[in-house]
C-alpha cells in the first residue's frame, strides 16, 4: 500500500477513471468518482484531489477530453 492509502496502479486507476467518464454521458459528481474508481478510495481528501487532477492531466496529455461541470 502507498502512503496516500491506495495500492491500485496509476495505469488501473486512470483507466477506471475513463471507463467510468465514458460509461455515463451525463456525468458523475467528484464523491461519486472518488467512491466508484479503483484506487481513489481510501485516500484523505488533500491526496483524492491531488491524484484526481493528475489523472486528469493524464488523460488530457493523450487527447480524452471531457466537461468538467461546477455544481
Amino acid at each position: 500500500m502507498s502512503a496516500h492509502g491506495s495500492t491500485a496502479e496509476p495505469a488501473e486507476r486512470i483507466i477506471s477513471l475513463l471507463w467510468l467518464l465514458l460509461h455515463e454521458p451525463l456525468g458523475y459528481t467528484r464523491e461519486q468518482i472518488r467512491r466508484l474508481v479503483v484506487g481513489y478510495e481510501g485516500l484523505t481528501d488533500g491526496a483524492f484531489e491531488k491524484l484526481f487532477q493528475r489523472d486528469r492531466r493524464a488523460l488530457r496529455a493523450v487527447a480524452v477530453s471531457y466537461t468538467h461541470l461546477r455544481a
